[in-house]
């Protein structure tokens, strides 16, 4: 019984974050596995001012160094003073940006698996807003 319950509030969320990224990721199939509140930040939403260093594409993946990472924003807002909340994600079923499956995994043993893609969200707790949106991928070596 407890875990039939526990299970249901994490499902809860997991149905949360999908309703809040309807528009961005369409009927992706999401699982949260991390969540962190207080303005962290996540996905690096711009800070309202123009960082020299930093390189952002809209719908397409960055390459950042050293040479097998990766980064795509799909949404980049900011909102100064208003409180957030950040998720750690992956996809769950096969789905489809930049011509990428960012669904890809290495599984081990019994289950045990690797995602080469996560995603990072941070939602404006006031509006629902999603106010960052990245998918990183980073390889592993």
């Amino acid at each position: 019984m407890i875990f039939v319950v526990r299970e249901s509030l994490n499902q809860r969320m997991n149905f949360y974050l999908q309703e809040a990224l309807t528009n961005y990721l369409p009927s992706a199939s999401l699982e949260i596995k991390g969540e962190e509140q207080y303005n962290v930040n996540l996905a690096k939403p711009m800070l309202g001012q123009n960082l020299k260093n930093e390189k952002r594409t809209l719908g397409k993946f960055y390459p950042e160094l050293p040479y097998h990472t990766s980064e795509l924003f799909l949404v980049d807002k900011y909102v100064p003073d208003n409180p957030s909340v950040s998720y750690r994600f992956v996809f769950k079923k096969a789905y489809q940006i930049d011509n990428q499956d960012v669904s890809n995994k290495v599984c081990f043993v019994w289950g045990m698996c690797s995602y080469f893609y996560h995603g990072y969200v941070d939602i404006d707790l006031k509006t629902g807003e999603v106010i960052g949106l990245k998918i990183k991928y980073m390889d592993i070596k």
